[in-house]
């Protein structure tokens, strides 16, 4: 499943609610979990944008701020992840530093959990934990080969 969170897929720099503004380009992202922010680099426009989740979401900040582990990291072949939470079916999704999808684990229902990373590449990643396409809590998580 893929979300927009923020953004119309058309080129611009207009600022708007969720789906109305426009990026040119977004190559990353940061979430600021105590101002409840979404900062998203605007490659193409030279800017930094902030998307205020609370607006889009309407979750208030206990939620993103979900917590679990990854261990071990760095990682070769293999993570375990551990997490509190009080939902059924959790997706984790595994970002490369282009914000693009490289792996996906659904129906997440009881922790922890061991994930196979052997496929990925030596690098940097994002790990976000999604609920109903809100993020609770990403962690980033590096893998050395």
């Amino acid at each position: 499943m893929v979300s927009t969170f923020a953004g119309s897929g058309i080129e611009g720099f207009d600022n708007g609610p969720d789906t109305m503004a426009t990026f040119n380009f977004p190559r990353g992202c940061v979430i600021d979990y105590d101002d409840h922010r979404l900062y998203v680099v605007d490659y193409n426009n030279h800017a930094v944008r902030i998307v205020h989740l609370s607006e889009i979401t309407g979750v208030n900040n206990d939620i993103l701020k979900t917590s679990f582990e990854i261990f071990p990291n760095p990682a070769g072949k293999e993570i375990r992840i551990k997490a509190e939470v009080n939902h059924t079916n959790l997706v984790i999704r595994i970002f490369n530093l282009n914000g693009e999808t490289v792996k996906v684990e659904d129906s997440i229902s009881v922790f922890p959990v061991n994930l196979d990373i052997s496929d990925l590449d030596t690098g940097m990643y994002y790990v976000g934990l999604i609920n109903n396409g809100i993020p609770l809590g990403m962690k980033k998580l590096i893998i050395i080969k």
